[in-house]
């Protein structure tokens, strides 16, 4: 049996600020391609004032996971895949990651895009909660109904 992943336990939020432009990252689990389109449209309403709602995420984990991206209205390149990158090296799987992005007035240029959303990524990450997602199997036994007699069980009295 597998040991798992590592998913996210909670949804968190971090805000960081470089060069007067504010970066507000969430993390939220997501299992389906469709949840992570509903969390970042989620995202997109809640902060509908923002100038962009770059995003990574990938659900699953190993062999079978789905990746997707988007750098949102900035430079090609220069937000959605450091966002990735860093998602991919976090050993995290069913996890979506919003990078909100309100513009202060100062140009990073492509390198200091780069480096904000990365940095941004990471911190959110540094704060996020996990837990180990494990496959879970129900399983049913049956037994002969005078062993639910009151006591049966704890004093090994059980008929034969």
């Amino acid at each position: 049996m597998s040991d798992g992943y590592v998913i996210p336990a909670q949804t968190v939020r971090v805000t960081t600020t470089v060069s007067n432009s504010r970066f507000v990252t969430t993390i939220g689990l997501v299992t389906t391609v469709d949840g992570a389109k509903a969390f970042l449209s989620a995202v997109r309403a809640e902060m509908s004032d923002a100038n962009h709602h770059v995003y990574a995420y990938r659900v699953g984990f190993g062999n079978s996971v789905i990746e997707g991206m988007s750098d949102d209205g900035e430079p090609s390149g220069t937000s959605g895949p450091p966002v990735l990158a860093v998602l991919r090296g976090s050993g995290i799987g069913d996890v979506i990651v919003v990078v909100t992005r309100y513009f202060g007035g100062t140009k990073l240029g492509t390198g200091g895009l780069v480096r904000a959303y990365g940095d941004a990524a990471r911190t959110g990450l540094e704060a996020l909660v996990t837990e180990r997602k494990i496959t879970k199997q129900t399983l049913g036994i049956e037994a002969p109904y005078h062993f639910f007699e009151q006591n049966c069980f704890q004093y090994h009295t059980c008929p034969r």
